[in-house]
């Protein structure tokens, strides 16, 4: 009857040692001070809240995924580790890169390395309507002996015009760009805004034409003096983006 009364106390004992009760002020000085003991459980009787002491003395709520205070943050690659003293849980971030190393899915850790993006590239800072573009680079970005990055123009070729020379005439005009547009549209294709182009004469036969010249909004202003059936009655100009 001795020894049952002893394993009972010592049962008892270590039952309590498992089993703490506080308020949540005392809870909370558990908390902040680290002085749980690690297994042990301890209930919030005030907000019915189950806690259990970890390693280092902390308190983590049973039910939460992770304890809501964190000891360290760190970043390893594409993941975050949470480190509560002795106890580590990493949680894998997936990662949008805007860049990505040339031939991989990673992002580049080299300035060296080659880069590539799957979206389309915006410079704030040189728009389709920069004016200071050179003809030297059609359709492409480069950079300058200096290394300012430069929008290159591009050429624009209109559909060809074939015009009236049945009769000599002065002061014919023929809307180029008007042309471009209409033709372009009737394919379903987007015109290219009148305001970003450049106009250019480029050729027409002086033996058929006159007092040629195209204005900044692609209207072409001529003269016919011949009406030979077999020469040249076309005016070459083409665009350029500004």
């Amino acid at each position: 009857m001795k020894n049952l009364c002893i394993y009972i106390i010592i049962f008892l004992f270590a039952f309590s040692a498992k089993s703490q009760y506080y308020t949540n002020t005392q809870i909370n000085t558990i908390r902040n001070s680290k002085t749980a003991y690690e297994g042990d459980m301890y209930l919030d009787t005030i907000n019915n809240q189950f806690f259990i002491g970890l390693s280092n003395g902390s308190l983590a709520k049973i039910g939460d995924t992770i304890d809501e205070r964190i000891d360290t943050i760190l970043s390893i690659g594409d993941s975050i580790a949470f480190v509560e003293g002795l106890d580590t849980l990493y949680s894998t971030i997936l990662k949008d890169n805007d860049w990505y190393k040339q031939g991989t899915n990673s992002t580049s850790q080299n300035i060296n390395d080659s880069i590539y993006t799957n979206g389309d590239i915006q410079l704030t800072n040189y728009p389709e309507t920069r004016a200071d573009d050179t003809t030297a680079h059609l359709n492409t970005l480069y950079t300058d002996n200096t290394g300012n990055v430069k929008s290159a123009r591009r050429e624009i070729i209109p559909p060809p015009i074939d015009l009236d020379v049945s009769s000599t005439s002065t002061g014919n005009t023929f809307n180029y760009y008007n042309h471009y547009a209409t033709q372009l549209t009737n394919v379903g294709l987007t015109p290219i805004p009148l305001a970003n182009l450049d106009f250019y004469l480029m050729y027409y036969d002086n033996a058929v034409f006159n007092n040629v010249t195209v204005s900044t909004t692609g209207v072409l202003t001529y003269d016919v003096i011949s009406t030979s059936p077999n020469q040249n009655r076309s005016i070459y100009v083409i665009f350029y983006t500004k």
